[in-house]
Formats: C-alpha cells, sequence, structure tokens
C-alpha cells in the first residue's frame, strides 16, 4: 500500500512539472513568435487567447506545486513565535481552514462550469477547443491543493497529539509509516 501511494505521488509530481514546463515553453514560444509576427506579418488572433489560457494553467499548477512544497503564501502569525506541539495546533487549523477555502473554490468552479460554460453556445476560442475544458484546470488543481492541505491538517493533528514538533511533510502515510518502524 505504501509503495503504490509513494508511485502515484511520483508520477504525479512528474506530471505537474511537465505540464508547468511545457506551458512555459509554450508562453515563451507564442509570445515571442507573435511579437515577430506583429512587427513584420500579420499577428495570429487566437495566439493572445492561447496565452492567456496558457498563463492560467502554469499559475495553478505552479501553486499546486507550491502547495506542496510548502512554499506557499502563509499568513499566520501566531506560528511563527511558537514552538513545538502548540505549533502544530496552530498550522493544523490553518491548513484545514486553507483546504475548506479550497474546496469552496473547488465546488465554485464545479458548478459555474456546469451551469454556465459548458451549455454556453458561444464559439471555441482557438483551435475547437471548447472555453469550459480550458477552465477545467481551475476545479482540478483546487481538488489537489484542498487535498494536500487536509493531508497536512491530519499530519500535524497526528504531531500535536504525539507531542512532536511540526514535520515539513504532506505524506502523512509517510508519518505513521516511519513512526511504526520506530516502535519495533
Amino acid at each position: 500500500m505504501f509503495k503504490l501511494w509513494q508511485n502515484i505521488k511520483k508520477y504525479y509530481r512528474l506530471f505537474e512539472l511537465i505540464i508547468l514546463v511545457f506551458f512555459l515553453f509554450l508562453i515563451l514560444f507564442i509570445s515571442s513568435l507573435q511579437i515577430i509576427l506583429r512587427n513584420f506579418f500579420q499577428a495570429v488572433e487566437w495566439f493572445d487567447l492561447l496565452l492567456k489560457y496558457s498563463v492560467l494553467w502554469v499559475g495553478m499548477f505552479a501553486a499546486s506545486i507550491a502547495t506542496y512544497e510548502h512554499k506557499h503564501i502563509r499568513i499566520d502569525l501566531i506560528s511563527r513565535f511558537t514552538k513545538g506541539r502548540f505549533k502544530s495546533a496552530i498550522v493544523a487549523i490553518a491548513d484545514l481552514f486553507a483546504s475548506i477555502i479550497c474546496g469552496i473554490l473547488l465546488y465554485s468552479f464545479v458548478i459555474y462550469i456546469i451551469k454556465i460554460e459548458y451549455p454556453s453556445t458561444d464559439p471555441a476560442p482557438f483551435l475547437g477547443i471548447k472555453k469550459w475544458v480550458m477552465l477545467l484546470v481551475l476545479p482540478f488543481n483546487f481538488f489537489i491543493m484542498s487535498f494536500r492541505f487536509l493531508v497536512r491538517f491530519f499530519t500535524n493533528v497526528y504531531n500535536f497529539r504525539n507531542n512532536k514538533e511540526e514535520v515539513d511533510t504532506d505524506d502523512f502515510i509517510d508519518l505513521i509509516k516511519n513512526n511504526e518502524g520506530e516502535d519495533k
């Protein structure tokens, strides 16, 4: 079970990085090409829309990676002044709150896509790809971020319960596995 979880985590992280690098390369290539086309030839109209959606995808996958690596923006002044198990409790509350907010955003975007974008008869922005398909990155990544915050919440509750300091891991299963190995 632990091996399966490690493989899923490893391949999903690789998937995130590949998507991020692909869209960053696409943004650089298309924007450079668009500058050349505007100055010397005729610009391609749908390149601007492709760039707009590519920036959205880069932003969402970068936010997801930042959440995984604990490099997201954290506004919790109290945890800076606490140590030990109380820091775990405060960070757990902050992570639970962040998970709930991401869950609300997930729900909002799913409803928005289902009720507004999917039934829309507007023409596809570019290459016949409907707008709702390009917006699927929003609920998908908010689900991933909500899940990651929830796992960190359980990790910090576990640390608080066992009188430990905050551990810089988002993998509750790894933490339990390591502690089982210490008990033996």
